[in-house]
């Protein structure tokens, strides 16, 4: 059996750097619907109150400013809990990064997929009730919506591209080095289906 070696076309400095900063843009991006919703559920507007009330919400009295506090506590800990999620999950991926852990990257992969999959369905079910609660024009309505999911689609596999580009980097770019089969003084270093033999220095 030959040794792992690690043959790399970039280096693990300038590795670590730029996936540290992919990792924060990856959690940015986790985090950004539940932040506006930790918003909308703290500062809600009028039109906001006035769907809570048609959607069944309670204790709503005549003052503007008040709204259904077991609704917003509910709604408050769900993107709370969304975003100490998404953290903890950025911070697996770092460390996944940064010790070159395959299987810390496919973790955060996976945990990717299935929020963003929770995420799709309840940001359709909450922009079909805000078009069934304030009866606005379906064209436009579905035109806007459709955009919407173009980007969310876009953004979601370009994060699963460069994850499989992390992986392929720390599995993909390590050989071996056959100490036993070569001659005195040479290794036969394999990357992969091509193989090449070089002097020991």
């Amino acid at each position: 059996m030959g040794e792992s070696y690690p043959v790399r076309m970039v280096s693990r400095k300038t590795f670590h750097i730029l996936g540290i900063a992919y990792a924060i843009v990856a959690i940015v991006v986790s985090h950004f619907f539940a932040l506006a919703g930790l918003i909308r559920v703290c500062y809600p507007d009028d039109g906001q109150l006035l769907q809570l009330e048609k959607n069944g919400g309670e204790d709503l009295d005549d003052d503007d400013d008040d709204y259904p506090v077991s609704r917003v506590d509910y709604n408050f800990v769900l993107h709370l809990t969304q975003s100490i999620l998404s953290s903890v999950a950025g911070v697996v991926l770092i460390v996944g990064i940064v010790k070159e852990k395959t299987t810390l990257v496919l973790a955060y992969r996976m945990y990717y997929i299935v929020i963003s999959t929770i995420g799709l369905i309840i940001f359709l079910i909450v922009q079909i009730v805000d078009m069934v609660n304030y009866d606005l024009p379906m064209p436009e309505t579905i035109f806007i919506l459709f955009v919407k999911l173009v980007l969310m689609f876009v953004v979601y596999y370009l994060i699963l591209w460069i994850l499989d580009g992390v992986v392929e980097y720390i599995e993909g770019d390590r050989g071996t080095i056959d100490r036993e089969s070569a001659p005195q003084g040479i290794f036969k270093i394999t990357l992969g289906d091509d193989q090449k033999t070089v002097l020991q220095m």
